[in-house]
């Protein structure tokens, strides 16, 4: 089989599109919270539709990590958070 060169039309108008119901029904949650923010940067910006795509898939991967770190922390009932920023380096000597 060959591959057609010639683009067939898009099967919907993207002026009238829900993008909104479309990104819930996917659950989306991030991107639908965002994305006509990141379209306004996008086209201020001059961005390609590739880039506005890479950049609202990985906004929306970022958030469902950071959501999953939040998840496991809380499920594991730590007495309190101390992240890497809080270690002190400087080791003291009691005297």
């Amino acid at each position: 089989m060959s591959r057609s060169t010639t683009r067939s039309p898009l099967a919907f108008d993207a002026a009238t599109v829900d993008l909104d119901s479309l990104l819930k029904r996917l659950s989306l949650a991030n991107a639908r919270r965002n994305w006509r923010s990141l379209l306004e940067r996008a086209e201020a910006e001059r961005w390609s539709c590739r880039e506005f795509l890479g950049v609202l898939a990985s906004e929306e991967v970022a958030q469902r990590q950071q959501t999953r770190i939040q998840r496991a922390v809380r499920q594991a009932h730590f007495p309190f958070l101390k992240t890497i920023d809080d270690f002190d380096y400087v080791q003291r000597r009691v005297m």
